[in-house]
C-alpha cells in the first residue's frame, strides 16, 4: 500500500529532528573545544573566542571531532558514543534519503524509515548530552556558573522576542 501525504511528511519531520540533533552535537563539539581553549589559556579574548568559533563552523564534524581528541583524554565509552554519533550523521546527511529510496513507496518501508530515524536521534541527542556535560564541567572550572548561563540565555530569549 502506498504512503499517503501524511506518512510521507511524518518521514521528512523525523529526518529534520534528527538533522536538528546532528546540529546541536556539532554546536556542542565546538563549544567544548572552545571552552578547552579557555582552560589551556589559548583563547583569551573575546577575539580569539570568535576567531576560533568561525574556524570551528568551516570544520567537518570529523574534523571537529579529530581536535577533541586530539585535546582530550576522552573515555573509551565517550569515544565510541562519539563515533558512533558521527557514522550515523554522516549516514543521515549523504546516504539516508538514497538507499531508503524504495522505502517511500510503501506505509510499511515508510514505518521502518521513522524507526531508523528515531534511532539515529537518539544516538545523536546521547552524544550531544554528553558534550554537554564537558561543556558545563569546563564552564565550571572557568567560574561560569549554570545560574549565569541561565542568566544569559533569559536575556536571549528576551532580545528574540523583541526582534
Amino acid at each position: 500500500m502506498e504512503p499517503d501525504d501524511d506518512k510521507v511528511k511524518d518521514v521528512y519531520a523525523h529526518f529534520g529532528l534528527a538533522a536538528y540533533c546532528g546540529q546541536c552535537f556539532e554546536a556542542n563539539l565546538s563549544n567544548v573545544l572552545i571552552l578547552g581553549a579557555r582552560v589551556r589559556g589559548e583563547a583569551l579574548t573575546l577575539a580569539d573566542v570568535d576567531r576560533m568559533e568561525l574556524t570551528n563552523q568551516k570544520k567537518t564534524m570529523g574534523a571537529l571531532i579529530r581536535d577533541l581528541r586530539d585535546k582530550t583524554k576522552l573515555p573509551a565509552a565517550a569515544d565510541d558514543l562519539i563515533g558512533r554519533a558521527l557514522d550515523r550523521r554522516n549516514f543521515l546527511n549523504h546516504h539516508f534519503f538514497r538507499e531508503r529510496a524504495e522505502d517511500f513507496m510503501s506505509v510499511a518501508g515508510c514505518n521502518r524509515m521513522i524507526a531508523e530515524l528515531k534511532q539515529i536521534q537518539e544516538v545523536l541527542e546521547m552524544a550531544s548530552q554528553a558534550q554537554c556535560q564537558l561543556a558545563m564541567t569546563l564552564s565550571a572550572f572557568l567560574g561560569i556558573t549554570p545560574e549565569m548561563l541561565s542568566v544569559k540565555f533569559d536575556h536571549m530569549v528576551a532580545k528574540a522576542r523583541d526582534a
